[in-house]
């Protein structure tokens, strides 16, 4: 009998949990909506090519680095010619820095999404 009880308590647990679970899952179309919502393709990334407006794309990355253009080290004429760019500036700022500022990149610039 404690067996069969334990094995009920048991059951009502995992139920409950499941319960729980299912109550915060968000419906598969938000989730898919949520994920396109990210991404960003090469044409919106080209609109946004002056020294105010300055989105790059690295690695499958779109940043904004409107902000950072005024303080880079290199100057903002460096950027600027860059500014709505993706594999151009990709190709620039490896053969500039290889892999030593892309931790500036990420930190200065503001993640918008994923390159489509």
């Amino acid at each position: 009998m404690k067996y069969i009880i334990g094995l009920i308590a048991v059951l009502l647990l995992v139920g409950c949990a499941a319960e729980e679970v299912k109550q915060v899952e968000l419906p598969e179309q938000e989730v898919v909506k949520e994920l396109e919502s990210n991404f960003i393709t090469e044409d919106e990334v080209a609109k946004h090519n002056t020294y105010e407006d300055c989105w790059v794309a690295y690695q499958g990355a779109v940043y904004d680095i409107s902000d950072y253009i005024r303080v880079h080290p290199g100057g903002a004429s460096d950027l600027q010619n860059l500014c709505g760019e993706t594999s151009l500036f990709e190709e620039q700022f490896f053969e500039q820095h290889a892999m030593t500022k892309v931790d500036v990149l990420v930190k200065e610039g503001e993640y918008k999404g994923v390159l489509k």
